[in-house]
C-alpha cells in the first residue's frame, strides 16, 4: 500500500513538472510572438511618422504662406476650444 501512494505522488510529481515545462514553453513563446510584433509595429510607426515629416516638409516648402495661415488657424481655433473647456472650471 505505501509503495502504490508513493508511485502515484511520484507520478503525480512528474506529470506537474511536465505540464509546467510545457506551460513554460508555450509562455516563452507567446512572449517572444509579442516582442516581434511589437518591434515591427514600432518600426512601421517610426516609418509612418518619418513619412509624414517628410510629405510636411515638401507641402511647406511648396506653398510656405499657406502653411503659415493654415497653423495660424488651428493655433487660434485650439485657444478658443481650450478658453473654453477650462472656463467653467
Amino acid at each position: 500500500m505505501a509503495k502504490t501512494v508513493l508511485d502515484k505522488t511520484g507520478e503525480y510529481i512528474d506529470d506537474s513538472a511536465r505540464k509546467a515545462a510545457e506551460f513554460s514553453s508555450t509562455v516563452a513563446n507567446a512572449v517572444g510572438d509579442g516582442l516581434g510584433v511589437a518591434k515591427r509595429a514600432a518600426r512601421e510607426g517610426r516609418e509612418a511618422v518619418g513619412d509624414f515629416v517628410d510629405d510636411a516638409t515638401k507641402r511647406v516648402k511648396r506653398r510656405p504662406i499657406e502653411s503659415v495661415v493654415l497653423s495660424l488657424a488651428v493655433g487660434v481655433a485650439l485657444g478658443f476650444l481650450i478658453a473654453w473647456a477650462t472656463k467653467d472650471a
